[in-house]
């Protein structure tokens, strides 16, 4: 529906004509744009067409063609890929640092098996003088040695800290307290391989079999009587040889690695740690064992000792090797 006026002018009239519908004529809009995660905000005038609708309802279109688009403010999280790299690179350093740790690990156990000797010294030293200058025997003051004879461990201990308990399961217990476990049992070992208690009182400590003088008391003295180093011995000096040493733990027949070491220590031979007995010198301390001489000092014995033929004085004028040596009853060089 339209209508219609007239309009003079300059002297002729001139029909104007309207329609009451809007033609689609352009019209400006008022816009704002937002840009990335600065927010940076800018007007812009958009060009919109308006259409009717059937409902009569006025929509405008909007025209996508602008010539700044909005854009996507960026991601923050890591892609796939970056968290492989990531998670690579530190694989290949804890592949280069756990070994450097493991010996740094090493050395701190071997620091406190050292101290550990030294204690034992303490030990020794305080049973030696209260009993007139006599050591003790490594396999027991027991004329025939069995499994549950008490061992120079548990002798010496007691001597200083008192016996322990009869029962079973209470002196087992008081044999894994830290006070006896963490002196007589060496770190590294027991981290390597356990322990397991017994009566007999095991460790990871041997003596040297020096101080055994034989296998069993009856063989050595009369009446059944035991033998026993005296300080003074002139065949006991000590600056060569240790009386105190860690030994090897041994998987052979009913031996298990948890056992600890034997009582005495019979060779010197350097050989794999377990052994198939637990009777040898044990060198798993950085290619060299531990022990600790009659003057009192600890330290190493290196590797090169075990096979080295070098002749070593004895007392009684005659040389051995060092193996030779460790593997007599008669000296102490």
């Amino acid at each position: 529906m339209s209508t219609g006026e007239t309009e003079e002018t300059g002297g002729s009239l001139r029909k104007v004509g309207f329609s009451l519908r809007h033609e689609s004529a352009p019209v400006k809009v008022r816009g704002v744009q937002e840009y990335g995660n600065n927010k940076l905000r800018r007007a812009t005038d958009v060009e919109a067409t308006g259409f009717p609708t059937r409902n009569g309802i006025r929509r405008f279109m909007m025209n996508m063609n602008k010539p700044h688009a909005e854009e996507r403010p960026p991601k923050n999280g890591f892609t796939l890929i970056e968290l492989l790299v990531v998670i690579a690179i530190i694989g290949i350093l804890a592949a280069m640092l756990l070994p450097a740790l493991g010996k740094a690990r090493d050395k701190a156990d071997t620091a406190r098996s050292i101290s550990n000797l030294r204690q034992i010294y303490i030990l020794l030293r305080m049973y030696v003088d209260d009993y007139d200058g006599y050591w003790p025997k490594p396999m027991g003051n027991s004329g025939n040695d069995n499994a549950n004879t008490s061992t120079w461990r548990r002798n010496v201990w007691e001597h200083s800290y008192g016996a322990f308990p009869v029962n079973q399961q209470d002196y087992l217990n008081a044999m894994g307290h830290p006070s006896y476990a963490q002196t007589m049992w060496c770190p590294l070992m027991t981290r390597k391989f356990g322990q397991q208690e017994h009566q007999s009182g095991r460790g990871s400590y041997a003596m040297a079999k020096f101080f055994q003088v034989s296998y069993t008391c009856s063989a050595a003295g009369v009446g059944n009587a035991c033998i026993y180093r005296r300080d003074g011995d002139p065949m006991m000096v000590g600056n060569v040889e240790p009386i105190v040493m860690t030994g090897s733990v041994g998987t052979g027949g009913a031996l298990d690695p948890s056992f600890g070491t034997n009582k005495l220590l019979e060779y010197g031979t350097l050989t794999s740690n377990p052994a198939n007995d637990w009777k040898y010198l044990n060198y798993a301390y950085g290619n060299a064992a531990l022990g600790v001489y009659l003057d009192g000092h600890a330290g190493l014995i290196s590797a090169g000792q075990a096979t080295s033929q070098a002749l070593i004085p004895l007392p009684d004028g005659t040389s051995k090797t060092f193996c030779d040596a460790l593997n007599s009853f008669d000296y102490l060089p």
